[in-house]
């Protein structure tokens, strides 16, 4: 699954937003030692690779269960509807 232009820019957006964190509150003099420019391309990567497994994910689960209890209780009511019919003697 390809990443859609909204996706990417939501990638950039966060990329720019932690990249300018980053100096920001150095400047504050606030400092973590796991996070520099390695993690932030680390994590950047990360969503890149998240967003496509979780639209994969919601597919997967839209098709498999959430389709096939609606196609269930579609046909639930239909063999109910048809047994009723069935006693009246319709």
């Amino acid at each position: 699954m390809n990443l859609t232009n909204k996706q990417k820019d939501f990638i950039k957006l966060l990329s720019g937003f932690l990249s300018a964190l980053l100096p920001f509150l150095a400047i504050m003099g606030i400092s973590f030692e796991w996070f520099n420019e390695d993690s932030i391309n680390a994590f950047i990567f990360l969503v890149g690779a998240l967003i496509p497994f979780l639209g994969s994910l919601y597919a997967t689960w839209m098709n498999t269960f959430y389709r096939g209890e609606i196609a269930f209780k579609h046909a639930e009511k239909k063999r109910i509807k048809q047994e009723e019919n069935t006693k009246v003697g319709l």
